[in-house]
């Protein structure tokens, strides 16, 4: 007998209801863990294995390792940027000092096409030309970052010139007995190796940028 109108259609979606619940059903079985008596002692002990293959599966837990671990190599890679950052937007600053530029003046020139970085336009003139220095994170963690981020691409195989220059600079830092300072304070070093300290001036000043 074929199947027409109401009828029809109500069996094509009682069959379908079904396939749907058998799918769900194998999906469960496919999630949840195996049973199994494992005699221990003379005594009938139930041991469940996870073998399936859907979201507590041996592959499914594998992907969302890696996935993880993906994560973890952006937020480091991100954090490795900013510290790159901050670094040549402290020698810029440093040297705009040393040649009697002060700090109003350089964030207006870096902001200039593409000088412009979070940490030449808020970090230098906000927390260290007003000597205030706290960014939130110190030199040492911003270091653990670059080294978590250099050896995940020596494994990957990757050449990284920009970054071990500035894991060695950050080390360098730490090692001068700056780990646990604010990692905006890393212009102090640049400042007293160039003479030249990147400051707000005072009122009146005839260095002011106009």
């Amino acid at each position: 007998m074929g199947l027409d109108g109401d009828a029809g259609v109500g069996a094509v979606d009682r069959h379908f209801h079904l396939h749907r619940a058998q799918v769900a059903r194998l999906d469960r079985d496919a999630d949840a863990p195996r049973q199994r008596q494992v005699g221990v002692g003379g005594l009938a002990v139930v041991r469940f294995d996870f073998q399936g293959e859907g979201l507590f599966g041996p592959r499914a837990l594998q992907e969302q390792a890696a996935a993880g671990q993906r994560r973890d190599l952006v937020v480091h890679d991100l954090a490795h940027v900013s510290a790159t950052l901050l670094a040549a937007a402290c020698e810029a600053f440093v040297a705009g000092a040393k040649a009697g530029l002060d700090p109003i003046t350089m964030t207006r020139i870096l902001g200039i096409e593409t000088g412009r970085n979070f940490a030449s336009s808020r970090v230098l003139p906000e927390q260290v030309a007003t000597r205030t220095f706290a960014y939130g994170k110190s030199l040492g963690a911003a270091l653990n970052d670059l080294d978590f981020v250099a050896d995940e691409a020596r494994r990957l195989g990757v050449t990284t010139w920009v970054l071990d220059g500035t894991r060695s600079l950050y080390r360098l830092a730490a090692g001068l007995g700056g780990g646990g300072e604010d990692m905006s304070r890393l212009a102090t070093y640049y400042e007293a190796w160039a003479g030249a300290e990147v400051r707000i001036p005072a009122p009146g000043d005839q260095k002011q940028g106009k």
